[in-house]
């Protein structure tokens, strides 16, 4: 039998652009319409704590009654339930669910504690947080931010931007396009037909991704990778996992890496690459068009002229490349053909969306067979880490029940010394405390002085073992000796010696060796309870060190990218220049073509580094000046000034000529007298600044947004944050100045 709404109620929407929604205890929903009205549905059900397997749904009764409250302030309105759940309210499993259906543009906060949050046909900015739930979004378009405790997210038919992260539920992103960051805490991620940025990390889970075209990175703690149908810029990271790609073309970086696993590569080798591979074995066709180093273990070098980066790594494993097949059948992704069925023309509810869980008031609706959405996500099996974990968890809890109601039962025993087995109890509980400070002391002693000495796993616990049995020895031993010298009296001691020196009768029995046989097991256990705890601590370095790399990667090939822009922009404006002058006056052509060779020097013979010194930078400045001086003459008039103590500060390669070049085409070309062209370089605290000024005519509205300025920009922007800063002056003096933090050769 289908719920029904404990009621229905229709606001006018009027000036509404927030709307804050909250409930303890169940689903929340919204769905976007044209019209401008707010329409509230509210469903309430509650389960009894003397019977958990049946819930009663809420009926109305009464016409006054409502579940709900909600404040209309201006543009924002809070909604939440009628009163917060009590004590009691939260042991009968009170719950009141919402479906919403509001103008498309409306903004929301969603908060609930057990429930799923569902977002669809919207264009607003959405925050959401459920500590037991998922989130389900689709054909969204706007800016969503939020986290799930646990639940799995999914998306689809969706153009969103913001981030998105749950502790332990898996991640899905279907047919969609944006700039997301999802996270998982330790599930899978899978991500189909995706356009524009993206971001993905989980922490031992698996990643499949296929046919997401422009920048994709993603990283796992021990996961496999599976990429096909790429385009664009790739990153893969995995600690222990293997690496399968299919890229079918590179646009500015492929960056691959796996610490022990494989990597299995199919790219573009007709494509300009820039190779630099590295593992233990390297298999791969043979390359035309190839300059640099090629040997088993490691391939540097152009292909085909040079272009994007492609960096492979693998420490341990294989490194697998062929030449990527172009795909002309590309599979439509598995998204659902058909909108899920509804109770309602505009409620969009399916059975895999909202499962059958308790707390759950919205409407199920009939579904006759599971569509390839719902076949994908669908995961109610048992597997044998569950039952793993279930066993696990019962001897975890066994021992402890155990071990604290012994605990329990010796501390009464003692202080009740009237009783016959006191003196046992007293022996007992000291026998305890002794192996017990025995084995933390040669622990203790073994992790930090012996451990890193031996190489063999095996021989580390049979070490671990011995010293535990040795200061166990050495303890009872002194307490031998203090008992004799002391000889205070006491019933205990006899005991106590029986049982850890046991006579000739009793020390084969099966019960002394299992009280004998503790200090051995406890040591193993600790020590291999610190061996888990360290790889952990291993694996989050090494997972933060390989995210470092791959943000340094990206900033690296962007670098690379916006130079190989500019040098080819710069050389079209010159080889004009010289081509106009070539008849006209052929002395000048010629110096200026020297001039030109000169310049070109610093890029074609340059190493791989991103940064010089500002000395070498403004060497640039005069060799392009001279250039365009002898274009010029004398139109063009120049001044550099710099403090002396700024010369063997780094800044980026390339970063004051675009701005020079900027400055005669803006500036000094629409001149018809003489020309000034003005750098001064100074000294400010902590910060070098740079001031480029032409006497030319004003900036035009709008320059900022010219490819010059902008590659300025971005290089700032990806090298210094927040810490740089660029501006325009073009109200009475007009120039362009940078504020850059001191970088020293040797940082």
């Amino acid at each position: 039998m289908r719920d029904e709404p404990f009621e229905t109620r229709i606001f006018a929407a009027e000036n509404l652009k927030f709307l804050n929604v909250k409930t303890f205890r169940g689903d929340i929903e919204i769905v976007g319409h044209e019209s401008d009205t707010v329409e509230i549905l509210t469903f309430g059900s509650v389960r009894n704590w003397e019977n958990l397997f049946f819930k009663t749904e809420l009926r109305r009764n009464n016409e006054n009654h409502t579940l709900f409250m909600l404040d209309k302030s201006g543009e924002s309105w809070n909604l939440k339930t009628y009163e917060s759940p009590g004590f009691w309210d939260t042991l009968s499993f009170y719950s009141v669910s919402f479906l919403i259906r509001l103008p498309k543009n409306v903004a929301t906060q969603l908060t609930t504690t057990f429930g799923r949050i569902s977002i669809s046909d919207s264009n607003a900015n959405h925050r959401f947080s459920t500590t037991v739930g998922g989130l389900v979004v689709s054909r969204h378009s706007g800016r969503l931010d939020g986290r799930s405790s646990g639940g799995n997210i999914r998306m689809w038919d969706c153009n969103s931007k913001g981030e998105l992260s749950t502790k332990g539920g898996n991640v899905s992103v279907l047919d969609s396009k944006g700039d997301l960051n999802v996270k998982t805490a330790g599930g899978n991620i899978t991500i189909n037909k995706f356009v524009g940025k993206i971001y993905s990390n989980t922490y031992g889970g698996n990643i499949k991704a296929s046919e997401v075209n422009g920048d994709f990175k993603t990283s796992t703690s021990g996961g496999n990778i599976t990429l096909t149908g790429m385009k664009g810029n790739v990153g893969a990271s995995t600690s222990g996992g293997r690496v399968r790609a299919e890229v079918l073309a590179i646009h500015e970086y492929l960056w691959l890496e796996t610490m022990g696993g494989t990597v299995s590569a199919q790219i573009p080798l007709n494509q300009g690459l820039y190779l630099d591979l590295k593992a233990e074995k390297i298999k791969m066709p043979r390359l035309q068009n190839f300059n640099g180093e090629i040997s088993r273990r490691r391939v540097i070098g152009a292909l085909n002229g040079s272009g994007a980066n492609v960096s492979l790594k693998t420490s341990g494993g294989t490194i697998s490349v062929d030449q990527v097949i172009p795909r002309f059948d590309i599979p439509e992704p598995v998204i659902p053909k058909k909108e899920p069925q509804s109770w309602r023309k505009e409620g969009v509810v399916s059975e895999e969306d909202f499962p059958k869980t308790p707390g759950r008031a919205f409407v199920r609706p009939q579904v006759e067979k599971k569509n390839s959405y719902e076949k994908l996500n669908s995961s109610k099996s048992w597997g044998k880490e569950t039952l793993g974990d279930m066993v696990y968890a019962l001897a975890f809890i066994s021992l402890f029940v155990y071990g604290l109601n012994s605990l329990i039962y010796f501390s009464m025993q003692m202080t009740s010394p009237s009783t016959e087995s006191s003196s046992q109890n007293i022996a007992v509980f000291l026998s305890n405390i002794t192996a017990g400070f025995a084995v933390f002391l040669s622990g203790l002693i073994f992790i930090h002085y012996i451990e890193s000495r031996i190489g063999l796993n095996w021989m580390k616990y049979v070490v671990m073992t011995s010293l535990s049995y040795g200061f166990l020895f050495i303890i009872q031993t002194f307490q031998w000796i203090m008992y004799k010298a002391l000889n205070d009296g006491q019933p205990f001691w006899g005991d106590y010696w029986r049982m850890v020196r046991p006579d000739e009768y009793t020390k084969y029995s099966p019960a002394s060796l299992m009280y004998l046989s503790v200090p051995a097991i406890v040591s193993c256990v600790y020590f291999y309870t610190w061996q888990r705890s360290k790889k952990m601590n291993r694996k989050i370095t090494e997972q933060e060190y390989q995210l470092l790399n791959l943000e340094k990667l990206k900033t690296k090939a962007q670098l690379n990218a916006l130079e190989a822009k500019i040098n080819p922009h710069f050389l079209y404006n010159s080889l004009n220049s010289i081509a106009s002058l070539i008849h006209e006056n052929p002395d000048k052509a010629e110096e200026m073509t020297i001039q030109l060779s000169k310049l070109f020097r610093y890029t074609t013979g340059r190493t791989e580094q991103n940064y010089h010194t500002i000395s070498e930078e403004l060497e640039i400045v005069k060799t392009y000046l001279a250039i365009e001086q002898t274009r010029f003459g004398n139109r063009l008039k120049f001044q550099i000034s710099i403090d002396e103590e700024l010369e063997n500060i780094m800044i980026p390669r390339f970063l004051l000529q675009p701005l020079v070049e900027n400055a005669i085409k803006h500036g000094i070309s629409k001149m018809t007298g003489e020309g000034l062209i003005e750098v001064k370089v100074s000294h400010n605290g902590d910060f070098v600044e740079f001031l480029i000024h032409d006497n030319g005519p004003g900036f035009e509205e709008g320059l900022g947004g010219g490819y010059g300025l902008r590659s300025i920009k971005d290089k700032l922007n990806l090298i210094y944050g927040n810490q740089a800063s660029f501006e325009i002056l073009n109200d009475g003096y007009k120039a362009v100045f940078l504020k850059l933090p001191i970088v020293l050769p040797n940082e």
